[in-house]
């Protein structure tokens, strides 16, 4: 939840920049002006944020934020390889055998070792990625 909030706190500040943009200059509100009087607002609202200024110059540059680097750089498979691994799910299910964490991971495993190669690792996608 606390990710949640300090996400719509950034939209804020990106939005009231993008206002403050479209003032004359000499009105304008500086980036560390607009992340303070965001910060008062989450503040007076009895819910703790923080909004840096250098932050906020990275994503109105179009940066992604930790958890969209993290998502993107932990992909395994493409969304062509999900469709089918949900559709081969879904068709095992209606044959009645469901699959189980296991067997899904072979699956899985089975997929990119073959689309991997030796890039793929010894292990797999590890234990707990079907959870």
């Amino acid at each position: 939840m606390a990710r949640a909030e300090q996400e719509k706190a950034y939209a804020e500040a990106m939005k009231k920049y993008r206002d403050e943009q479209k003032k004359p200059e000499s009105k304008r509100k500086s980036r560390k002006a607009i992340c303070r009087d965001v910060v008062e607002k989450w503040k007076a609202m009895k819910k703790t944020v923080t909004v840096s200024a250098d932050t906020l110059q990275q994503r109105l540059e179009g940066g992604r934020t930790c958890g969209q680097f993290n998502a993107e750089q932990n992909l395994w498979l493409s969304p062509e390889e999900e469709e089918s691994v949900v559709a081969y799910c879904i068709e095992l299910r209606n044959r009645g055998f469901p699959l189980n964490h296991s067997r899904l991971k072979f699956h899985i495993d089975m997929l990119l070792e073959a689309r991997l190669q030796s890039n793929f690792p010894k292990g797999g996608v590890g234990k707990n990625w079907t959870e």
